[in-house]
């Protein structure tokens, strides 16, 4: 029988931000697992099992979009929601067009879980 705890990889440079989300969804009974680094994500996420992804749109050097393709090129069906402070218009169009879900802007927090919700809980 497997676990029905729900399983979240955040991803976001800033630990103020993963502190909050993961707080925020533990208390929802979602095992959150942070990471703050591309590299760290995807040695992270191709050992393991997720129901969703949770990231940033901008990290040092690299963006979102990136590893979305990245993520989506061994896991195409996972859920992912971009959670980013980048509110242009071409910033989320970059993001859908690279795998992602859905994209909140931040620090929409309530728009966060909401669209967490709606990912894990179809």
């Amino acid at each position: 029988m497997h676990s029905t705890r729900e399983r979240i990889l955040f991803i976001d440079e800033h630990e103020d931000t993963r502190e909050v989300v993961a707080a925020l969804r533990s208390r929802r009974g979602c095992e959150v697992v942070a990471a703050s680094s591309l590299i760290t994500t995807l040695l992270i996420s191709r050992g393991q099992t997720f129901h969703l992804y949770v990231l940033d749109a901008q990290f040092r050097g690299d963006t979102g979009a990136e590893l979305c393709r990245s993520i989506r090129e061994f896991d195409p069906l996972t859920p992912i929601i971009v959670f980013s402070s980048r509110a242009e218009e071409s910033a989320r169009r970059e993001a859908l067009e690279a795998g992602a879900n859905d994209y909140v802007i931040k620090p929409d927090v309530d728009g966060l879980l909401k669209a967490v919700s709606q990912c894990i809980m179809h």
